[in-house]
């Protein structure tokens, strides 16, 4: 669905005339919460999306000065603002997205740019076994006041079998380059 803006852009992949919109919201540590909206419209064979993700990670934290003086609020966050295209050739989907990203802590901010691709192929048969790839975040290194630091980039694969109608089986794995890799069942 149109959540697939933020995964995998090949899963964007949606029938002629076909709208889908997304509104997300999740509550994070400490006050801290994520929110992502995405809007998607079918083509032919594929589907132009657009989509925002915010991440506000500073709620309730103060800011001190080194002799421990209260300074006010801490005021950091994460944002992204992008556009996708996907397109559907047999049983493969393709897609590919573009955002741009901005990041604020303290008084430091700073900006940068970003692609996203990934691809769907689909079995044909009864049991549908679906099997993907996705690289994320593949861009420039984002300078944060003095310090530049590259962008999460990340790779996943996943692979989806429909063991009988209404009864899927989901394994996927991430690996970023920033931390440990992880599986998902």
């Amino acid at each position: 669905g149109s959540q697939s803006f933020f995964c995998n852009p090949a899963g964007l992949v949606f029938p002629k005339g076909a709208v889908s919109a997304s509104l997300a919201y999740e509550s994070l540590l400490e006050g801290s919460y994520r929110t992502g909206v995405s809007f998607v419209r079918g083509l032919r064979s594929g589907a132009l999306a657009a989509g925002f993700l915010y991440n506000n990670s500073s709620p309730g934290l103060d800011k001190f000065d080194a002799s421990g003086n209260s300074l006010g609020r801490l005021t950091a966050y994460d944002s992204s603002a992008g556009a996708a295209f996907s397109l559907r050739f047999g049983r493969t989907d393709f897609g590919f997205a573009a955002k741009f990203i901005k990041s604020k802590l303290a008084e430091a901010s700073g900006a940068s740019a970003a692609l996203d691709a990934g691809f769907i192929f689909r079995e044909s048969g009864k049991t549908r076994t679906e099997f993907s790839l996705a690289a994320r975040n593949f861009g420039f290194p984002l300078k944060l006041g003095s310090e530049r630091a590259p962008l999460p980039l990340e790779f996943g694969g996943g692979l989806k079998w429909s063991y009988k109608p209404g009864f899927d089986i989901l394994f996927e794995g991430r690996l970023p380059c920033d931390h440990s890799p992880y599986v998902i069942l």
